[in-house]
């Protein structure tokens, strides 16, 4: 297995630099210390390197083949857990947790793709008071080649930009423009604007009685077209505080047994994964109880599911009209989003594609700059007077999915909630989730291609 021994960014004597060159195995003999960071002895890991507040680890790593990353470490005799920030290229991948005094390899959930790549670890606890080595560093280490014929996601490259996206074969809006073609070809036509283009497909226990199984349909019938599914994870408790779209698992710890099932039904096939449509956002409507299991969900979501390297995660942020760039900031640290690809905005809603990559723009600068991906499926006219959001007339499709999207942060525009599909029972559409072929001709024909 090859390693990376932790260097401090400190200066290092000329013999230590040209061990500390790029390569794929350092000795910990060539580990460097710095102010804050110093060489130890571990009765079973022999000289490690120490971490205090403030302190940080790099090295340089060339990976000849596609390849995922585990970081062991483990805790120090301190009175409270560490968190271990790894970085690659400038991209900041993950803040794990260090809790065992135990020494543990941690899946980073990222492949590198094959190249040069800067490494950096560093302390990334919230706090600076409590022991001077909190944390304890052995190596960085490839876990091992993919599987033959796996599609890499490296967080240093934008995974949307991997593989076209899955169109599935058989949507309602396929289906209605079957329907259209001899009697309404026009507007067949027009529906084929939808038909022809990757949605998102969503999971929940109301329709989705053995997720493991449906979730591996999906990913399985992508990866034999050699393209990339887009899926939501729609299915925590008490969703949507009861609105329109309420529903979801009947426990927490129904939650976490769906969270695994779904994970295993991607396996090592890639995906993108749109997590939770709202439940950041919506965090007011909940008690402070019910707040705190939706933070230690989403957490050990994002967890089990970045321990899946070709899954590329994006936390859903809500959108500009909804809450503060700092709020959604500060919602999203709370649940690891450094440990995902980024976060999901304006999800079923119809905000302007400018308005949400300055929106995205500025939650990712407080976030180290995390990617993001935005909703466009219903925004090609901007929001509807009032900023109504319940199947209002008048809306247009916006721009078609991909990853050609002018901003660097922004991986790209997914069509997540399908174009057709109600909101609600209001302003005349049927049951949320429902096709509603007219209110689907009124978005393609309003739409700017």
């Amino acid at each position: 297995m090859a390693v990376l021994s932790a260097i401090s960014a400190g200066p290092a004597p000329a013999t230590a630099q040209a061990a500390a060159g790029p390569s794929a195995s350092l000795a910990a003999s060539a580990m460097h210390r710095s102010a804050r960071a110093r060489l130890v002895r571990d009765r079973s890991a022999g000289r490690v390197l120490a971490l205090s507040p403030g302190a940080r680890a790099k090295g340089s790593l060339r990976v000849t083949r596609a390849d995922a990353l585990l970081v062991r470490a483990r805790r120090a005799i301190c009175p409270h857990a560490a968190r271990l920030r790894l970085s690659v290229d400038g991209h900041v991948l993950a803040a794990r947790l260090v809790s065992s005094h135990q020494w543990i390899s941690y899946p980073v959930g990222v492949r590198l793709a094959p190249g040069l790549h800067t490494v950096e670890a560093a302390w990334s606890s919230g706090s600076r008071r409590g022991c001077r080595d909190g944390l304890l560093l052995d190596r960085i280490s490839l876990r091992g080649p993919p599987a033959a014929g796996g599609t890499v996601l490296a967080n240093t490259a934008n995974p949307l930009a991997a593989s076209p996206l899955y169109v599935s074969p058989d949507t309602p809006a396929q289906r209605q423009v079957r329907a259209w073609q001899a009697s309404r070809p026009a507007d067949a036509a027009q529906i084929a604007k939808i038909a022809s283009r990757s949605q998102a497909v969503w999971f929940a226990s109301e329709w989705n009685s053995d997720v493991r199984s449906d979730v591996a349909n999906i990913v399985r019938a992508a990866a034999d077209q050699g393209r990339l599914p887009v899926l939501v994870d729609y299915n925590l408790p008490n969703r949507d505080c009861g609105g329109y779209s309420s529903g979801g698992a009947a426990s927490a710890s129904e939650y976490r047994t769906w969270t695994r099932d779904f994970a295993a039904g991607i396996g090592g096939r890639p995906a993108v994964v749109v997590l939770e449509p709202d439940a950041l956002a919506a965090l007011d409507c909940l008690s402070a109880s019910d707040r705190q299991t939706y933070v230690s969900l989403l957490g050990d979501a994002v967890t089990v599911l970045t321990g899946h390297p070709n899954v590329a995660v994006y936390l859903d942020a809500g959108n500009s009209g909804w809450q503060s760039a700092a709020t959604m900031a500060a919602r999203l640290s709370e649940v690891n989003v450094a440990a995902g690809r980024g976060f999901s905005l304006n999800v079923s809603n119809f905000r302007s594609t400018a308005d949400e990559l300055a929106y995205g723009d500025d939650i990712a600068a407080r976030l180290g700059g995390k990617h993001f991906v935005v909703d466009t499926s219903r925004n090609g006219r901007g929001p509807a007077p009032g900023d109504q959001w319940c199947n209002p007339a008048g809306r247009a499709l916006g721009a078609p999915p991909g990853s050609q999207t002018g901003d660097p942060l922004a991986d790209g525009f997914l069509w997540v909630k399908a174009p057709g599909e109600s909101d609600g029972a209001c302003n005349g559409g049927p049951a949320a989730g429902m096709w509603w072929a007219d209110y689907a001709l009124g978005l393609a024909q309003r739409a700017a291609y």
